[in-house]
């Protein structure tokens, strides 16, 4: 389910989703690919028009703590962080 936004503006997880694909050298048909979803749902993500639900948000987590962690703990920090 997506969550759609009441305005355009950006938000904090579509602005730390935006720079950690960039600073993982992926294109957004790349990146989509790589986290199961279209080009479309990601850049509509980018763009802070919808938000990411919880289970994507950790695959994407996922899948680009394969490519480099340091990236995920650099832009995800305060979600990686949390003691059990």
């Amino acid at each position: 389910m997506l969550k759609k936004r009441k305005n355009n503006k950006k938000n904090a997880i579509s602005l730390k989703l935006r720079d950690l694909r960039k600073s993982l050298g992926l294109r957004q048909d790349e990146f989509a690919q790589r986290v199961g979803i279209g080009t479309r749902t990601l850049a509509s993500w980018e763009s802070g028009e919808i938000e990411p639900t919880i289970r994507r948000i950790h695959v994407i987590l996922e899948v680009a703590s394969k490519i480099s962690p340091e990236a995920v703990s650099h832009y995800f920090s305060e979600l990686v962080s949390v003691d059990f």
